[in-house]
This record gives C-alpha cells, sequence and structure tokens, in this order.
C-alpha cells in the first residue's frame, strides 16, 4: 500500500509468503470422500442459497453480485460447515475466492453472531488442482475465548473426491463496528489476492514468485523476489466423470451386501410388483418426499423437490440393501438429473 497516507514515503508491507514446490514424494492429493461424509453427517442445519445470503447480510456481509450465487447448497452447525460451490466463470483464479464463503455458515450463533470478522493470516495454502465447475467445501471456525480473534480451517475438494486447495490457519480479527452499521462490501470473505494469484501458478505452469505475486507486491519489493523459485505444475488429476466416486455423506456402508444365491439384484422383488432396478431411484425418492412418483420430472435433480442430506441418506441405504444399486449421498443431492442418475444405476447393480 502506498504510504502516503500515513504520511510516510515508503511502501507499506500488505503480505509476505513462502513459496515451496512440492515434491514427488508428497504424492497425489488424499482422497476425503469420507471426510465429507463425516461433516454432512454431523451438520443438519440445511440452508438453500438463499437463506445462506440473507443470514450473511443480517450479520452485516456484503457478498459481491460476481459471487451471489456460488454458494448453492449448506449444512451447517455451530463451528462447522459444508457447502456445494459452483465458482463463477469469467473471474480466472479469483473465482477461488467463492471457497471461503462457507467459512461465513460456520461461525457459530449466540453473541459471537453480533459480530463480524476479517482475515489477517494464513499459516498455509496448497493447492493440488484445478478449481472445478462445481466443488464441496468443509469449513471449521472456532472463535478464542475472547471473541476478539477466531481461527478457521477451509478444505476444497472435487467431484472426484480428491483435495483441490486447503487453507490452514486462517486468522481472523472481529470488526469493531455493529453490522447495522452498514454492510462491509465482502470484507471478511475476501479471499487475499496473493492467495489467488498463488493458485495461477500452481494450476498453470511454474512462475517465478514475482509473477506469482504480480499486482500484491509494489514494483521495488517484485524487483526483489525476481529470481525466487518457481511454482510447480499441479500434481496430474484424472478429470471426473459420471461415474467416477464422489464425496459421500457419511451414511455410506463399507461394501454392498451379498446377494442370495440364485437372486437377482433386486432380490426377487419384481415377481412381488415392486419397482426394481433404477425405477427404484423414482420410487424411494418419491416415497421420502411424500409425493406420487409420477410427480417427479426425471429430468430435473432430486434436490429440486427437497430432497434434503437425511433423506438422501435414507434413499441411498434402501437402494443398497433393497436392490444393490450404489449411488453415494452428494450425488443425489447434486446437480445431475434423477434420469442420469438412473442411466448410471442401471450400470451399478451387482451380480
Amino acid at each position: 500500500l502506498p504510504g502516503a497516507a500515513h504520511g510516510a514515503t515508503a511502501p507499506l508491507t500488505c503480505l509476505t509468503a513462502t513459496v515451496h514446490a512440492a515434491g514427488e514424494a508428497d504424492g497425489p492429493a488424499p482422497d476425503l470422500q469420507d471426510a465429507v461424509a463425516a461433516a454432512l453427517s454431523r451438520c443438519h442445519d440445511y440452508q438453500p442459497a438463499g437463506r445462506f445470503l440473507s443470514g450473511t447480510a443480517q450479520r452485516g456481509y456484503g457478498v459481491p453480485g460476481a459471487y451471489a450465487a456460488a454458494v448453492q447448497h449448506v449444512w451447517r452447525r455451530d463451528g462447522e460447515s459444508v457447502a456445494l460451490v459452483a465458482p463463477p466463470d469469467g473471474l480466472g483464479q479469483a473465482a477461488w475466492e467463492a471457497c471461503l464463503l462457507p467459512l461465513l455458515a460456520a461461525a457459530p450463533g449466540g453473541p459471537s453472531a453480533r459480530h463480524a470478522y476479517h482475515p489477517v493470516s494464513f499459516e498455509q495454502v496448497r493447492f493440488d488442482g484445478e478449481l472445478g465447475p462445481q466443488v464441496w467445501v468443509m469449513a471449521v471456525f472456532a472463535p478464542g475465548r475472547a471473541g476478539a480473534r477466531a481461527r478457521a480451517d477451509v478444505t476444497v475438494v472435487g467431484a472426484h473426491g480428491r483435495r483441490l486447495a486447503e487453507f490452514r490457519g486462517i486468522h481472523l480479527e472481529r470488526l469493531s463496528e455493529s453490522p447495522a452499521a452498514g454492510s462491509r462490501t465482502g470484507s471478511a470473505l475476501r479471499l487475499p489476492e496473493f492467495a489467488a494469484h498463488l493458485v495461477e501458478g500452481a494450476v498453470h505452469a511454474p512462475r517465478t514468485l514475482a509473477s506469482v505475486l504480480r499486482g500484491a507486491l509494489t514494483p521495488a519489493r517484485v524487483r526483489a523476489f525476481a529470481n525466487s523459485p518457481a511454482i510447480p505444475a499441479p500434481l496430474p488429476a484424472n478429470a471426473a466423470s459420471g461415474r467416477d466416486p464422489e464425496p459421500r455423506s457419511g451414511h455410506e456402508a463399507e461394501e454392498a451386501p451379498r446377494q442370495p444365491e440364485g437372486a437377482g439384484p433386486d432380490g426377487g422383488r419384481a415377481a412381488a410388483g415392486m419397482p426394481t432396478g433404477p425405477a427404484a431411484l423414482v420410487h424411494g425418492a418419491a416415497r421420502l418426499l411424500a409425493m406420487a412418483p409420477d410427480g417427479i420430472d426425471p429430468r430435473r435433480p432430486l434436490r429440486d423437490y427437497g430432497l434434503d442430506s437425511l433423506m438422501a441418506a435414507r434413499l441411498r441405504q434402501q437402494l443398497l440393501t433393497e436392490h444393490g444399486l450404489v449411488v453415494s449421498v452428494t450425488r443425489l443431492l447434486g446437480g445431475e438429473s434423477a434420469e442420469r442418475l438412473a442411466r448410471d444405476l442401471q450400470g451399478a447393480e451387482i451380480p
């Protein structure tokens, strides 16, 4: 920042960062499907996008328009949240900022809810892969005893279940003014620019630290970093497909049950006139939602009809135990149509 406003001629340091290249010994990014599953099983307070945004506004936060539609679904409890996030298009690496928004849902209620926080430092920021069109974000928020400070962690998980990024040891300070004084436009929810620039180097190609931190440092400081080590290219990641495993909700069985000898995956239910195969998906969802099966448009996702995480867990278990069909809770809660899920279930039947 220019120092003129403070009566000084020298620039003020906005940030410092140490960048390390990930070596081959680090291996691939960890599979966090079970971690997402466990978090979903703990967070039972569901918030659709509109309720999430209204809640942040009541606490005095302003979410920039480009990010307003990023958080699509939130499951929370005091101190923790899980969210399905669709990073906005056209923002380049700045789209990573959307992954910090679920922190606002993790902030506990009670007296601390009357205050807002802004980040002052990150202990560690790590990037393992490119940001996809839809990701899962796990956030943990822990205020200090006095409430003046807080610590948070955020982990971003891709549709394939592997970690894409993590922000560890986010230190936040409470803003002194009252939320009623007006909206703090993004003050507590913006990812500092240095993190977005670090991603740009990690995702695309090796860059010098000067290019990674461009725009975050003054020209004099950029020249001082001109010979810094390069940021590595990302670890290889397989593109996710409709059949890739996805993060789950915490109710998955270890394996599908064995069928009686001579019985098909439906355990004789076809003879009893019960829905079998992929049709069981729509019928099972309709039963949980207390509606007629023909009232579900297969071109729409089940979440459009109000399917929540607990219902999805029950539906997944029913499909597995009654029909031998395997599908994760996060897919049931995702944006895929019932028709698409049914097609995949046809190939997932257990012989």
